[in-house]
């Protein structure tokens, strides 16, 4: 549940980044049509300078041995709660994002 909540958090996260900083540029460049970022980067955001990063955190993330999680159930309540994924985790998300897009 962990991983799942993170990645959609960060999907959401690294698209409305981008949107953002696009939609500055526009509003900064008064709409004259010219181009924010080179083609290369625009097209190469989301394969080249995002996946990475969250394959390597998810790719690495290992789960508990199976007897340790038995022993200790509590370790998977989180999820149940909905502390991991609920409308002030991913606001904050979405405004990390809008605040980033502005920044760039």
């Amino acid at each position: 549940y962990r991983r799942v909540a993170v990645f959609f958090c960060y999907y959401l996260y690294k698209n409305l980044a981008l949107l953002v900083a696009d939609l500055a540029w526009m509003h900064w460049d008064e709409f004259q049509a010219h181009i924010a970022f080179p083609e290369y980067l625009s097209i190469g955001f989301n394969v080249f300078f995002t996946s990475w990063h969250i394959l390597l955190v998810l790719g690495f993330d290992r789960d508990l041995p199976d007897a340790i999680s038995n022993l200790h159930p509590e370790l998977y309540t989180d999820g149940p709660r909905s502390r991991l994924f609920n409308a002030t985790v991913f606001a904050e998300w979405m405004l990390y994002a809008l605040l980033h897009g502005l920044i760039a």
